[in-house]
């Protein structure tokens, strides 16, 4: 690539080449040798064998997605990881066509040790089709279209993901495909089928003319063709990332048990994009690309509200390389929409993440700098129903963090209600003045919860069930119109959740228990379906977990101990995976405390024993870390106060820590001043534990639900002193 000012210039993608070797003066090295960094499952067999890696390796990779994706099993089974295994397989053995291996019967182990058997039926039924119907529908162009892009020699597959993409394309719109011969008999076909008169004739027309044009071009500037080379390749790098970001994940991140593909497609998606970051320009185009890029990726990574692979330092890397790189753009361009817009989404994962991670005070200021900006974007277009719907979800978002307790939260529910009821009034809006809108109902039913939750909290228990009730109404219908919807299927599984806690609530436990029963049916399918999806893992161990609350209520102890123990497995497997999740982790010690406290109730207090040991240890290095938040240290403090059997407990110890989360919370925080106030009592300082929980009720709203146990306590410790 020569610049303008004549000075030579080589862009390097890591996999440029000598196009003439015999010309070079000395022997070429390679810059990696003996080094591969793949997944065997993916990987082509030219990067098994080390061989140079090109765009074709790409497109043998998106082969295997599409093989796995059309029939739920991968091409290639290993009886062993060994590499000469793995060569062997890949690189000489043929893969057998989707059409056949969607009749295979196949065992397969999640990484939770669960075992999944594939059949032909359940395979047809998450994908919505008998299975006749569908080996019908792969035998034919997608056998071909899929075997051609897995082809054993670089050359003989597509030349481009374009051309790839193409004929996925031509074979929806029943056109002929470039991955079939030919032959008469087969256009003929085509064109039967289609009684569409001269669309083949046309699209040949067209690849002529195409052909033509290019050949013109290319002979017109032969002086310039290294620097073409070079700009095509750029362009190709461009084309790809946003091609596996957004095509291809968009077209599975809603379909069950996509987990698997969805990492395969960040990993390789991450590297072209630190390429076309790499590459200096001031180009404001790619730039936001770039930028939407890296916020697609990183909801993939680690958003605990997104379906995830539980990556959070992932995912926070990823969203900081956007935001810098909208942070720049809106500095050179303040009017340019699309980078304000999305400055204030990646403002808004950011938010997601921090809050999740305990730093709250952080993820309140980017949830409202989030805000404002959707505030500005919707005043510059009124008419906008998504620009309307973006404050709404803004606001809905900065009331989670100020006062939910279904959140990490600030503790102020009054607060969280004014943005709850700003956002009810903007969807309401955008309900009675347009279409009818599959996102504004489902947002509708959120919020509908979300209040539901704060009146639940404040102990307006009516106005809880009626907000419930409707919550429940809406997603019923939107999961009967999408049966296959990840995202709203789960709100219907939590809709039944809430209803099975209000029904508790109100003294009614066997609505409660049906309740429950359905949300656990959906959140268990869910993960079934996909147990790799992070978000889905924990939704089930807390279903499991309200199902034990019901059955403990109603004095099933053992069957209370089942679900806990069923939860234990999974979040062991979350905190082993993502160690840096501190909700995971704290997560992990209520399981471990209820398990505790369910064994003390069972009479088996060897088990409660083992139980508590181990929570102790994961609460005090929890602790002791130098991320602690507020609520890390209380947690400690209160297990040391009150866990099973009493011979672990240990309130000199409970002091300390217990005072160590006041001084971190700023004694703003009323469940902690409780924490002090007992830990004081205990301790045998009646006087410093009256004036504890005073301070924790001052702090209190009139309506709060915690009153009247913290009033009980102050009575108590006033009963003791008076003694």
């Amino acid at each position: 690539l020569v610049m303008s000012s004549g000075m030579p210039k080589l862009l390097d993608f890591g996999i440029a080449k000598l196009l003439k070797p015999e010309l070079s003066p000395r022997t070429m090295v390679m810059t990696r040798e003996h080094l591969q960094v793949l997944t065997p499952a993916y990987a082509s067999p030219e990067q098994i064998r080390g061989a140079p890696v090109t765009t074709a390796s790409d497109i043998y990779s998106l082969g295997v997605l599409l093989y796995e994706l059309l029939t739920g099993h991968r091409p290639y089974r290993f009886s062993t990881h060994t590499p000469q295994e793995i060569e062997r397989v890949v690189c000489d053995q043929e893969p057998e066509r989707p059409s056949s291996a969607i009749t295979r019967v196949e065992e397969m182990e999640t990484e939770d040790g669960v075992s999944m058997l594939l059949t032909p039926e359940n395979i047809g039924k998450s994908r919505a089709e008998q299975p006749d119907k569908l080996k019908r529908r792969l035998t034919g162009d997608l056998d071909n279209i899929v075997m051609m892009a897995m082809r054993k020699e670089p050359q003989r597959r597509y030349a481009s993901v374009e051309q790839f993409s193409q004929d996925i394309r031509r074979h929806l719109e029943g056109l002929p495909v470039i991955a079939r011969p030919a032959t008469l008999r087969y256009r003929t076909g085509k064109f039967i089928r289609r009684h569409k008169t001269g669309v083949t004739a046309a699209v040949i027309s067209v690849v002529l003319l195409l052909a033509g044009v290019i050949g013109t071009a290319w002979q017109a500037h032969v002086a310039k063709i290294q620097r073409a080379k070079a700009e095509r390749r750029f362009n190709d790098i461009r084309k790809l990332a946003n091609a596996l970001i957004f095509d291809v994940h968009d077209a599975i991140k809603d379909l069950p048990g996509s987990t698997a593909a969805r990492k395969v497609l960040v990993s390789r998606a991450l590297e072209y994009l630190d390429i076309l970051a790499g590459e200096p320009g001031d180009d404001p185009g790619l730039q936001l690309e770039l930028a939407w890029a890296y916020q697609r990726v990183g909801n993939v990574q680690g958003n605990p509200n997104d379906a995830n692979l539980g990556d959070i330092s992932g995912a926070l890397a990823s969203y900081h390389k956007g935001l810098a790189l909208a942070e720049k753009l809106v500095a050179a361009h303040p009017d340019n929409l699309g980078a304000l817009k999305v400055q204030a989404v990646l403002f808004e994962k950011l938010s997601d993440v921090k809050s999740w991670s305990g730093e709250l005070a952080e993820a309140i200021e980017m949830s409202r700098k989030s805000l404002n900006i959707f505030a500005q974007l919707a005043a510059v277009e009124p008419s906008d129903p998504n620009a309307q719907r973006s404050v709404a979800i803004s606001h809905i978002k900065l009331g989670d963090i100020l006062g939910n307790p279904n959140f990490p939260n600030a503790g102020r529910p009054d607060d969280a209600l004014f943005h709850y009821h700003q956002a009810l009034s903007i969807l309401d809006g955008l309900r009675t003045s347009g279409p009818p809108d599959k996102t504004t109902h489902r947002y509708l039913g959120l919020i509908y919860e979300r209040l539901a939750t704060v009146y639940e909290l404040q102990s307006d228990l009516k106005a809880a069930l009626e907000s419930y009730q409707k919550s429940l109404a809406i997603r019923e219908q939107l999961a009967k119109d999408s049966p296959m919807h990840y995202d709203i299927q789960r709100d219907l599984a939590v809709a039944y959740e809430k209803m099975g806690t209000i029904h508790r609530a109100f003294r009614h436990p066997s609505e409660a228990l049906e309740s429950y029963r359905k949300s656990l049916a959906i959140f268990e399918k869910l993960y079934r379906a996909d147990p790799a999806n992070s978000a889905a893992r924990r939704s089930l161990c807390f279903s499991y977990e309200h199902f034990g609350d019901a059955l403990a209520g109603q004095g099933e102890i053992n069957k209370a101990l089942d679900f806990y123990r069923k939860s234990l497995t999974i979040r062991e497997n979350l905190v082993k995976s993502d160690s840096l999740n501190r909700k995971d982790t704290a997560d992990l010690g209520r399981t471990l405390y209820q398990l505790a406290k369910l064994s003390a109730q069972s009479g088996n207090m060897s088990a409660a024993a083992s139980y508590t040991r181990r929570l102790l240890q994961l609460q005090h290095k929890q602790a002791d870390s130098p991320e602690a938040g507020a609520y890390d240290l209380n947690n400690y403090a209160w297990s040391l106060l009150t866990c099973e059997p009493a011979s672990l407990r240990n309130p000199q110890l409970a002091l300390t820590y217990a005072k160590r989360a006041v001084e971190k919370s700023q004694a703003s925080d009323a469940n902690i001043l409780d924490t002090l106030a007992h830990a004081f009592f205990l301790t045998g300082d009646h006087e410093r534990a009256i004036e504890s929980e005073k301070k924790a009720l001052a702090l209190l709203p009139a309506n709060s639900p915690l009153r009247g146990e913290l009033q009980a306590a102050l009575d108590r410790f006033k009963s003791a002193r008076a003694r």
